[in-house]
């Protein structure tokens, strides 16, 4: 709504953390087109990024919940490693077209920090001031 000069294409395969509910607000944009497939698709990412003219890729895809890693690790390192293998193979054979490559994270991976728990927030706290 804010940048009508953009087109905004959101691949999601829609797993079990996924909403599509939190389209709701954008959904009937003329610049906004969501699509379901999984960024493992090096051809479907290919063929987004052609079709659409792509220039940036903001990459958000990841599996969530660390305590589940423990059980299923095969299926987050597909989709967290493997995916961004994807993604960045698919960057690299585009690079003419595509300027950023921009890959947003959690401190969530790295599981939680007891430890500096405390001092992590009060710096945080810091930035409120």
């Amino acid at each position: 709504k804010n940048h009508p000069t953009i087109m905004f294409v959101v691949l999601d395969k829609l797993d079990y953390c996924a909403n599509l509910k939190n389209l709701d607000p954008i959904k009937n944009c003329k610049n906004f087109e969501f699509v379901k497939g999984d960024i493992l698709s090096a051809d479907l990412v290919n063929l987004l990024i052609k079709l659409h003219k792509i220039d940036t890729i903001y990459h958000f895809a990841a599996q969530t919940h660390v305590d589940n890693s423990f059980g299923n690790s095969l299926t987050f390192t597909k989709n967290n490693v493997l995916g961004t293998h994807v993604l960045l193979e698919c960057w690299r054979g585009n690079q003419k077209q595509i300027r950023r490559f921009i890959h947003v994270s959690t401190d969530e991976v790295y599981g939680e920090n007891k430890e500096n728990k405390e001092e992590t927030t009060k710096k945080g706290n810091e930035f409120d001031e």
